[in-house]
């Protein structure tokens, strides 16, 4: 009553509105089953909380939201309700909103008044140290310095085309910082060890040419994805990287990152499964449902193609019907373990900030921060770092020696001895004893555990790789028990060093490069569909890809006189700025300044 009488008196015309919670009446008691999923509360619990007390919060016309509220004034003896607080003044209010999506530009703090020439001498000047360093007891021959260079070149004028070169100073700016307080840094991982420029100017310490890593799966030249580093720090420090980014930038630039979780196929089952206490055994058939999940199939869908679920269903109505109406729900949101946004202007021009848990963090999750044009930073802190720092220190007090960890060579002998052995227990990604079971598996094969065979294991031993029976494979070919099979004759050279099995993603592109004349950039997608499980993006990229696998390839000769050989559906640089096959550019007359002779 108050309310309407300050209105009144303001002028403001009231809007009637009611709560809804859910579409339809009949889903009122998904609210309390979702409550119980949520607080892991069992449906025949004695005396447990019931939600909703009401069942009309459901999504109301406006005929019956006007029948509601002459309800409600009536009941609360308010007067001045009217028809108009549902007809007119919704619909003023809808007609004064406007609102329109763009993608908004990349914005990052400016690190240089010209990024790319302070780049471009980093970069040069860490080629040069690189190439005379001794790093992991290796340097590169100096008949490859041309590689290298040519590669800087290439990998600069990308970064430069995209306007990724202030990413990279910001990145190695944060690193320069962290390795000058003391604070341990990791060598790097993920897609930005792919970067020769990264090395050069040391955001990683790995040499990407060396172990045969491709930018294009960090950078696509051809399609504008905002960069995303892995950057490991000492756990016990990030406190002090994540405090030097707010110092430095300012606290309204720099924020986290929410993350939201949602009940999938599987853990909606097993959540309704649990609140009606289905048993153990029925619940089993959760563990079956991942690869219709992957689909982006519903439960109601699956259904119609495993039986097992549909067994389920019609010995458990209520738990399965709760499932399929719970699933994709929201089930909590917090705050991204490593997430960091930097923004070069002020975060709430792009996105509202807010607090959880006391820590500043945008809106939005991470998947919508490039439409936001903001780049999200991966700090992550790595307990593994604190764990090499303490042996060092320790080493350093008692015996003296100074340790310095790049100088071990990675052919050294009894470091490959001892993972043979699966004597591995506190090494990051090699401690669990599955992991360490299938070191011991290797190491007792026809040849002695190499570096190279020691890194595969890291990406055989997961999921995908171990029901595929992709790892069974490799060791059987370790062993000795078979021989490497042939995927096809032109891609032996490129799973020689795998037993005859694709293993990394960087093997999935070059393969699509040899077969079908893709460019690294098109290969670039072809690992992003296969990674995302996008089927009908996978369905398109497999016709284009049977469709120019078939064509081949063909011997050209150039200008000097040199013989080339390229593949039939390979684009080509002309000096009018387009890209053509080889018989495009003959037959519109156009001349070819580079061969893309990539296998």
């Amino acid at each position: 009553m108050k309310a309407m009488k300050v209105a009144n008196a303001l002028k403001i015309a009231p809007v009637a509105f009611y709560p809804a919670y859910y579409e339809k009446e009949e889903d009122a008691d998904l609210r309390d089953i979702a409550h119980m999923v949520i607080n892991n509360i069992k449906t025949d619990q004695p005396y447990r909380f019931h939600i909703p007390h009401q069942r009309d919060n459901s999504i109301q016309n406006r005929k019956h939201l006007l029948v509601r509220l002459m309800e409600f004034s009536k009941r609360m003896g308010v007067e001045g309700i009217s028809s108009a607080m549902v007809n007119e003044t919704q619909d003023e209010i809808i007609a004064a909103c406007s609102w329109r999506w763009h993608e908004m530009p990349v914005s990052l703090p400016v690190m240089a008044e010209d990024e790319g020439d302070t780049l471009t001498r980093m970069a040069a000047e860490g080629l040069k140290r690189r190439l005379t360093t001794l790093e992991f007891g290796w340097k590169p021959p100096a008949e490859q310095y041309q590689v290298y260079i040519n590669r800087l070149r290439y990998e600069l004028s990308v970064l430069k085309k995209l306007g990724f070169c202030g990413y990279f100073l910001m990145v190695e700016n944060l690193l320069s910082w962290a390795r000058k307080q003391d604070i341990p840094v990791g060598p790097g991982r993920g897609s930005s060890a792919g970067s020769l420029v990264a090395w050069a100017i040391g955001i990683t310490n790995i040499d990407p040419l060396r172990h045969g890593l491709l930018f294009e799966r960090f950078i696509n030249p051809e399609r504008l994805d905002l960069p995303d580093a892995d950057l490991d720090f000492s756990q016990a420090q990030r406190p002090r990287v994540l405090e030097y980014l707010e110092e430095h930038y300012g606290e309204k630039y720099v924020a986290g990152i929410p993350n939201f979780s949602y009940l999938g196929m599987a853990s909606a089952l097993r959540d309704t499964a649990r609140i009606y206490g289905v048993s153990t055994e029925d619940m089993a058939v959760s563990k079956q449902l991942k690869p219709f999940d992957d689909e982006g199939l519903t439960l109601e869908e699956t259904r119609e193609q495993l039986g097992a679920l549909d067994k389920y269903a019609k010995a458990n109505p209520e738990a399965f019907d709760a499932a399929c109406k719970l699933q994709s729900l929201m089930r909590s949101y917090g705050k991204h373990a490593a997430g960091v946004i930097v923004s070069g202007v002020p975060l709430t021009e792009r996105t509202p900030v807010e607090l959880r848990n006391g820590v500043r963090c945008i809106a939005f999750d991470k998947r919508f921060c490039e439409s936001m044009g903001l780049i999200k930073l991966d700090v992550l802190g790595l307990a593994t770092l604190d764990l090499l720092a303490l042996a060092k220190r320790y080493i350093k007090e008692n015996e003296g020696i100074d340790v310095n960890l790049d100088a071990i060579p990675l052919d050294d002998k009894r470091v490959l001895e001892g993972m043979a052995l699966g004597e591995t227990t506190g090494v990051f990604q090699f401690e669990s004893g599955g992991m360490r079971n299938l070191l011991k598996n290797l190491g007792s094969g026809i040849k002695p555990m190499s570096f190279e065979m020691a890194v595969a294991t890291t990406a055989l031993y997961r999921p995908g790789p171990m029901q595929s029976g992709m790892m069974d494979t490799y060791v059987s070919v370790a062993r000795g028990y078979e021989d490497a099979h042939s995927l096809h004759p032109s891609l032996d050279e490129l799973t020689k060093e795998t037993n005859g099995v694709l293993v990394y993603q960087e093997q999935i592109m070059k393969a699509s490069q040899i077969l079908a004349g893709f460019s690294l950039s098109e290969a670039d997608m072809v690992r992003k569909a296969i990674g995302k499980k996008d089927i009908e993006k996978m369905k398109k990229i497999g016709a284009d890809f049977s469709d120019r696998a078939q064509l081949g390839w063909l011997e050209v000769q150039t200008d000097d006189g040199q013989i080339v050989t390229v593949h039939r559906a390979a684009l080509h640089p002309c000096s009018d700025g387009k890209k053509r096959t080889v018989e495009q550019a003959m037959k519109e007359d156009a001349d070819i300044i580079e061969f893309d002779t990539s296998k």
